[in-house]
């Protein structure tokens, strides 16, 4: 598969949207994954809501080839940000982990710190 037939869903907290740290990520991403189209909730917005989110993120991410996650600036996942992750996974697409240094890990280890709180909901484990 070239890179131009590379389709990147960009998957992150919603408190990183419209943040410079959502921008400065995507461009990190645009260049790890030249000529890819991106798939990025805060454009449109895919997602203005969460019936929305839930009704049609399956169909978003099954069409990526890759996903690429993010934490927010405290390093937690939000409770869509680990649906999606998992969702990505089930159906056999790459999924990384973008680090705040700009790299990419493979297949992150996400681990649930409170089930409860739809923010603060998980983290990424890294070595």
């Amino acid at each position: 598969m070239t890179a131009s037939s590379k389709v990147v869903y960009v998957a992150a907290p919603m408190v990183t949207y419209y943040t410079d740290r959502y921008e400065r990520n995507r461009e990190r991403i645009t260049e790890l994954f030249p000529g890819a189209e991106l798939i990025c909730p805060p454009d449109g917005p895919l997602y203005p809501d969460g019936r929305t989110f839930s009704a049609t993120f399956r169909e978003h991410v099954v069409s990526c080839t890759d996903l690429v996650c993010f934490a927010d600036e405290d390093g937690f996942l939000g409770r869509g940000t680990v649906t999606e992750i998992a969702y990505a996974l089930r159906h056999g697409k790459a999924v990384w982990h973008l680090t705040d240094g700009g790299d990419l890990e493979p297949e992150p280890a996400v681990v649930i710190v409170d089930p409860g709180d739809p923010f603060e909901h998980a983290v990424i484990v890294t070595e």
